[in-house]
């Protein structure tokens, strides 16, 4: 009965240090799934952050190539001439500008 006894507790003592084992290991398990997910929402908001920096910089190079256009349609005198396709839309408008159908064409005078 006491060897039965002995051995029972040394199951029962054996059953609770597995159990404190495993519980270790689900902590520390835990700890570096933790870490990971930080890890990966560090990657992202590094992402984000490069994708809004080359967001910003195609704005600025885009906002220099309009400013650059301007400066180049201000220089040639020609620039201000529509095209033909402003042309044709606006025909209706150009000819009854030739045809001086309006006593006062120009409103600032």
């Amino acid at each position: 009965m006491a060897h039965t006894t002995k051995y029972l507790f040394a199951q029962m003592a054996e059953r609770e240090e597995t159990a404190k084992q495993r519980a270790h290991e689900g902590r520390v398990y835990a700890a570096s799934v933790r870490e990971e997910v930080k890890g990966e929402e560090r990657k992202e908001a590094e992402r984000k952050t490069l994708v809004k920096a080359k967001a910003k910089s195609q704005m600025a190079y885009l906002n220099e190539q309009v400013v650059l256009q301007k400066e180049l349609a201000a220089n040639d005198p020609g620039a201000s001439e529509m095209t033909a396709l402003e042309a044709s839309i606006n025909r209706p408008l150009l000819v009854s500008i030739v045809q001086h159908k309006y006593p006062n064409p120009n409103v600032l005078n």
